[in-house]
């Protein structure tokens, strides 16, 4: 199983960040491996989402169930896709109303050798820059 854990101090407000982390439906239009998003269902309390990856000539989708305490964290769980395991933790944590702290917990595994020898290349790069990915944007449509 691969794992990332990630954190990072932004200049931006926990509600700010976790809006974007949030937001499934944006993704295609700021993360370049992202050729599509659909969110299924959402309440208050989660949603059900697909994301796809459209990168180096592998395109996959997955299905997650997530969880959300608004504005503190989303949990995210497998529904379906080339995983056999795929949950994480977004954590949104307030320093000062224009500051928090971000951090990712990420643990994956692919559902065979094949898949993992194929997408692995491409998917171990995207989840380590996730929370990148997300400051970036914050950023650009908040200022730095």
């Amino acid at each position: 199983m691969t794992s990332v854990r990630k954190s990072v101090l932004v200049s931006h407000s926990a509600q700010r960040i976790y809006d974007l982390v949030e937001k499934v439906e944006d993704y295609p239009h700021f993360l370049p491996w992202c050729n599509m998003s659909e969110v299924h269902n959402r309440t208050d309390h989660g949603m059900e989402a697909t994301v796809g990856i459209g990168l180096h000539g592998v395109n996959q989708r997955f299905t997650t169930l997530n969880t959300h305490k608004i504005g503190k964290e989303i949990k995210l769980k497998l529904k379906s896709g080339p995983f056999s395991k795929l949950s994480g933790t977004w954590t949104f944590t307030r320093l000062r109303d224009d500051a928090c702290k971000v951090e990712l917990n990420l643990d994956y595994e692919f559902a065979s050798n094949l898949l993992d020898k194929l997408i692995a290349p491409v998917f171990d790069p995207i989840a380590a820059s996730l929370i990148d990915a997300f400051v970036a944007r914050a950023d650009k449509l908040y200022g730095s």
